[in-house]
């Protein structure tokens, strides 16, 4: 039942979209669905994947993964063609650098997100595992550590901070210069991004 909750938007720009949620109300919504209203959609639309771990299904969840991207056209993005519809639209980001690793050696040029609760010592500094180059802290690293996205730009690397939703945050966090904000009130972000 995931469409329950919204309203249809009124903008017009999604009208063929609509019908295809309307009409897969009250079903589950799969990634692949998701995806498929992704690429439909009259705009580009970046997702961000998470894989969650520890599970019993260990590598077969980037596997899985991959498989489905591969269908898509979107396992390999490519830097040459950035206009194209697919391209560039899939992160994945984990708690797991396990899983960030495997992704990297199945899909090595879709970008990876390394999520944290906390930073490991080793990371402090601003950098990360070889294949990985987003950190994801969260918002409550940032209020502790604020300097840490400086660190994190100055390796080169890029920051996507969580789960941001409330304005005095939005606007703390974008006066740090982070790079992206994952948010669960994504127009209240959009809405402060434009003043």
């Amino acid at each position: 039942d995931f469409a329950s909750w919204k309203q249809r938007p009124d903008d017009g720009l999604f009208d063929e979209l609509w019908e295809d949620v309307e009409r897969d109300r009250g079903a589950v919504l799969t990634l692949e669905r998701l995806i498929q209203l992704v690429l439909a959609a009259p705009r580009p639309v970046r997702l961000h994947i998470e894989t969650k771990h520890p599970t019993r299904y260990g590598a077969l969840v980037e596997r899985a993964l991959v498989d489905l991207l591969e269908r898509y056209g979107l396992a390999r993005p490519t830097a040459t063609a950035p206009d194209e519809p697919s391209a560039g639209l899939i992160t994945v980001m984990s708690f797991a650098s396990t899983s960030l690793r495997r992704m990297s050696a199945m899909a090595p040029t879709i970008p990876t997100v390394l999520l944290m609760e906390r930073v490991p010592l080793r990371y402090r500094d601003g950098t990360l595992p070889p294949q990985v180059s987003i950190a994801g802290p969260s918002l409550e690293i940032l209020r502790a550590h604020p300097r840490f996205v400086d660190r994190v730009h100055s390796q080169q690397n890029r920051l996507h901070v969580w789960t941001v939703d409330e304005p005095h945050d939005i606007a703390y966090v974008l006066d740090l210069g982070v790079d992206a904000v994952i948010s669960n009130a994504p127009k209240r972000v959009l809405r402060h991004l434009s003043r």
